[in-house]
């Protein structure tokens, strides 16, 4: 994976665009030394929203299935008391 400044991406700007779409090449974007942004194909990032949205997911059931364990144990309180821990 090819890392340059964002100096010099604006001068290779139409490379780091080609590399990125037509050889699938990240391109890492650093400014005073640190990554800024990364140049991805469109087929790339779509995966990578692909897996975000797939691992929201698989968290979220887990959460359910944990929340509903809670429930079923009898581990509940009532809205009052929630107010009365927050304090609102």
């Amino acid at each position: 994976m090819a890392t340059i400044t964002a100096e010099e991406a604006r001068a290779k700007f139409s490379d780091i665009l080609n590399r990125a779409a037509y050889r699938n090449e990240p391109t890492i974007l650093t400014r005073h030394g640190k990554g800024v942004a990364v140049v991805i194909s469109t087929s790339d990032f779509e995966l990578l929203e692909k897996f975000i949205r797939k691992t929201e997911d698989r968290i979220d059931a887990e959460a359910v299935r944990d929340a509903l364990k809670e429930l079923e144990a009898g581990n509940t309180i009532s809205l009052d008391q929630l107010r009365d821990e927050l304090g609102i």
